[in-house]
């Protein structure tokens, strides 16, 4: 079972695992928990719900679950003992997935992503032997032990790499990518519908807002969706992205634009159609003002963004990353980095891109975060002090940037979550 002494033990253990493997048998319910790993959970026995986020799943034998870092879990039932088996990888091994899969992904969809919409699959009794096997490999490989994932990766002996080539992590590396992929197939094929729907919940506004950019939004129309008075949707809208209902709608529309624009052979009319706009001109308009030059132009200057790094960049790619992992508590922007690196902002984003899926802001957002959630759950500092201690300058845009990416209140998670190993 998840207790205290799992938390104790964490905080004291304190080393740089990759990865580790456990079994865990669960007899009755346990709170909303967090997690600073991923983690694929297998259930290899047993009955029961598990509630990620706002969100309850069935679990029966042979469900395997994934759970990313700092996602809130909650088991809310159990009807027959569970008996899971449990991989937990940090973010740095998460990135050595990444590198094998990215060198065969067709457009910008990061698997990640993916796996979050539909982070629960079942699989029948000969798809759950192959699942086991691979565990078991893992386990065999490992070893069977429990890791702290709140320390950043050390600095890397460089005369122990020109010699010792890690066949292990090499493995370990290629089962896990099997379990992702395994997981991505099963979700795809089963759950298209699933990975299309959008809930409608007050949580997700801003989401439905951004799934329905070419429809006529008005506040009206979203005050008889989301049965709540006009005036209650804007005081949401204006208090977790800090635009109003129409300035939000238009960054939106721009943003989404230029998306379409680096990532698709699109037309500027069917692109303003899709996102909007009365017609094409209108975007044309604002990339002249605000870009200083044409779609066309604009396409052709990003087109390339995402494209993979060739091996003489990797090392160019773990210092920057390693420099943020250092200095994400200071007050870091992005022209620290640029100016540091002698790369243009355009380049260092596409580095980020390639490690982590998101661009510099979003990167950085992500590990001030997840780090204050570990702040929150494991000191009785305020919030004030630990939103000036990761680099906030105002305790608004701390909570702002905590609810957009957590769907909770700093306040509410420290009242109502716990967090697990």
């Amino acid at each position: 079972m998840i207790n205290e002494l799992d938390l104790q033990y964490q905080k004291n253990y304190k080393h740089y695992k990759l990865y580790s493997f456990n079994i865990e048998y669960i007899e009755t319910p346990v709170k909303p928990t967090i997690h600073s790993a991923s983690k694929l959970l297998f259930f290899s026995d047993g009955i029961g719900k598990v509630k990620i986020y706002d969100r309850e799943y069935d679990i029966v034998p042979n469900t395997l679950l994934a759970v990313f870092p700092w996602e809130i879990m909650e088991i809310t039932e159990i009807k027959k003992i569970l008996r899971i088996m449990k991989v937990s990888y940090n973010s740095v091994f998460s990135n050595l997935i990444l590198n094998v899969l990215n060198k065969y992904k067709k457009n910008r969809t990061h698997i990640f992503s993916l796996i979050k919409k539909v982070p629960i699959v079942y699989f029948n009794e000969t798809e759950s032997e192959t699942v086991k096997n691979i565990f078991f490999q893992i386990k065999d490989e490992i070893g069977m032990e429990s890791f702290s994932d709140f320390d950043t990766f050390p600095e890397r002996d460089k005369s122990k790499e020109e010699n010792d080539f890690d066949l292990s992590t090499v493995y370990v590396t290629n089962k896990l990518t099997e379990l992702i992929i395994m997981i991505a197939k099963k979700a795809v094929s089963e759950n298209k519908e699933e990975l299309k729907k959008k809930e409608v919940t007050t949580n997700n506004i801003i989401k439905y807002i951004y799934a329905h950019l070419n429809e006529k939004l008005t506040l009206n129309k979203l005050s008889v969706m989301f049965f709540m008075s006009e005036s209650s949707i804007t005081r949401y809208l204006e208090g977790v992205t800090g635009f109003t209902f129409n300035e939000l709608l238009r960054h939106m529309r721009i943003s989404k634009a230029l998306d379409l624009i680096v990532y698709t052979d699109l037309n500027i009319e069917e692109i303003a159609y899709l996102v909007g706009f009365v017609d094409g001109a209108h975007i044309s308009k604002l990339c002249n003002k605000y870009l200083k030059m044409n779609p066309n132009a604009y396409r052709e200057h990003y087109k390339n963004i995402y494209q993979i790094f060739n091996e003489k960049e990797q090392e160019l790619v773990y210092s920057i990353v390693n420099y943020i992992y250092k200095n994400y508590t200071k007050e870091l922007t992005i022209s620290d980095l640029t100016d540091k690196f002698n790369i243009t902002d355009t380049k260092l984003n596409k580095i980020l891109m390639s490690y982590s899926g998101k661009r510099f802001i979003e990167f950085l957002n992500t590990l001030r975060i997840d780090k204050a959630c570990e702040l929150l759950l494991t000191t009785d500092k305020s919030i004030i002090d630990i939103s000036f201690e990761l680099g906030y300058n105002t305790v608004k845009t701390f909570n702002n940037n905590f609810f957009k990416l957590k769907n909770i209140t700093p306040t509410d998670l420290r009242k109502n979550v716990k967090i697990g190993v």
